[in-house]
C-alpha cells in the first residue's frame, strides 16, 4: 500500500479545519458553578401519567396481598366459598358474554 503525500495532506486538512477549544481558566469554572441549576417542568399529561402509574402500582400491591391471603387460606384449609357465591358469579359472567 502506497500513501502519497497528497493523500496524507487531504486527510490532515479535514482535522485542520476543526476548531480547538481553549482550556477554561479556574475563574471560568467557578463562574459556571454559580450558575442557576437546571430545572425540569413536567406537563399536566406527564403528571396524570405519574398519578395513574402510582395507582396501578398500589392496585398491584393490594392484589398481591389478596393472593397471599387466599394462598394461606388454601394451605391451612380455611378457604371457603359458598355455593350461592359461585352460582352468582357464573350467572354474572354469562350475562356479560351475551
Amino acid at each position: 500500500m502506497n500513501i502519497q503525500s497528497t493523500d496524507l495532506l487531504r486527510g490532515l486538512s479535514a482535522y485542520k479545519n476543526q476548531a480547538v477549544q481553549p482550556k477554561r481558566s479556574e475563574a471560568e469554572n467557578k463562574k459556571n458553578v454559580n450558575m442557576q441549576p437546571d430545572e425540569v417542568i413536567l406537563s399536566n399529561r406527564s403528571a396524570e401519567m405519574n398519578s395513574t402509574m402510582k395507582q396501578i402500582r398500589d392496585t398491584i400491591d393490594l392484589r398481591q396481598e389478596l393472593v397471599e391471603q387466599i394462598k394461606t387460606s388454601l394451605r391451612d384449609g380455611s378457604y371457603y366459598v359458598g355455593a350461592e357465591e359461585i352460582a352468582d358469579k357464573i350467572i354474572e359472567a354469562s350475562k356479560v358474554e351475551l
